[in-house]
């Protein structure tokens, strides 16, 4: 019992870290795209 506890915990704390660096890619990804398309905007504007 006490074996198969502790893995859960390790997996719950790998998924847990797994989520945190999946929020913060998306967070980077979605600044990146807005980045782009205000460059996009700006240089089709431009035309």
């Amino acid at each position: 019992m006490q074996i198969s506890k502790s893995k859960n915990l390790k997996s719950c704390a790998s998924l847990s870290v797994i989520i945190q660096k999946l929020k913060k890619f998306s967070q980077h990804f979605i600044i990146t795209t807005q980045i782009i398309l205000e460059n996009f905007t700006i240089i089709s504007g431009q035309y």
